[in-house]
């Protein structure tokens, strides 16, 4: 049975993360309800520990996690990319209207 992942049989990674990817609107010092801008982060616990690996001790890690067609989901797989982590994900189409869609969280941890 497939499931749409291309895992390689063997051993190709070192440590495999399962979890979902969001990302973080951070205004830095301003309260949030004063921000005109923000930083984004993209984070989620799971991928935190397989980019810390990665960045830190050179292990070849990857993520699987659902991921939406649409530019929040673009910017989320190229941050993925850039922290060293291989991603595995099952895509999902966006119906250009309401979602599904990738969580926003906020600095101080309110979703949006």
């Amino acid at each position: 049975m497939s499931i749409g992942l291309k895992v390689k049989d063997k051993g190709a990674n070192d440590f495999i993360s399962l979890g979902a990817l969001v990302h973080r609107l951070d205004p830095g010092i301003i309260p949030f309800r004063k921000a005109t801008q923000c930083k984004i982060h993209v984070s989620g616990g799971e991928f935190n520990v397989a980019a810390n690996l990665s960045d830190c001790f050179r292990l070849n890690t990857g993520i699987v996690s659902a991921m939406v067609n649409y530019p929040v989901g673009d910017l989320i797989s190229e941050r993925v990319r850039a922290m060293g982590v291989r991603p595995f994900f099952k895509q999902f189409k966006h119906n250009g209207v309401n979602g599904p869609n990738m969580a926003t969280v906020t600095a101080t941890g309110v979703s949006v």
